[in-house]
Order: C-alpha cells, then structure tokens, then sequence
C-alpha cells in the first residue's frame, strides 16, 4: 500500500471516528441504533453508524457519492477489525 492511500485512510477513519464523537450519540449509541450497543464494538450497532455517517457524509458535508463510497469502503473496515469489533454481523 502507498503511503498516499495509508494517509486517505488514515484521514477517513479520523473523520469518522471524529463524527462518532460529535454525532447525536446518547450514551455511544448511534443515532437510530435501538440496542444501545457500542458501534466500535457491536456489529448491529455499527451498522446502524454506518448507515447513519453515510447519510451524514451525503446531507450535511455535501460529499459526492463516489466520495461517501470512498470512505465507507476504504476508512471504515480498517478501524472496526482494529477496534476488536464484531465482524460476524
């Protein structure tokens, strides 16, 4: 890998840890998530944050589809097999 796309990466897992962080999150619940469950530990809730940081991605930062994809594909497995999450769900 390049040091070019481990610095992409590495930006895009920080933006989304930064949103996890500054997200609507009651308690580290995402937004939406009805289990209450960690998204860094829980894949039901992951999924829920992803789904949640994609929406974010397209409305609020006004980011190109192929942009959100970029970042969901290539940012966000990274961070969640590192995290310890759970990869089953």
């Amino acid at each position: 890998m390049s040091e070019h796309t481990r610095r992409a990466y590495a930006s895009r897992v920080a933006g989304y840890l930064r949103w996890l962080a500054d997200a609507d999150l009651a308690d580290g619940q995402a937004v939406g998530d009805p289990t209450g469950a960690d998204p860094l530990a829980n894949a039901w809730a992951r999924d829920f944050a992803v789904r949640d940081y994609r929406v974010w991605l397209l409305t609020v930062a006004k980011k190109a589809p192929n942009t959100v994809n970029a970042h969901l594909t290539a940012g966000l497995p990274p961070i969640h097999t590192a995290s310890g999450g759970d990869q089953t769900g």
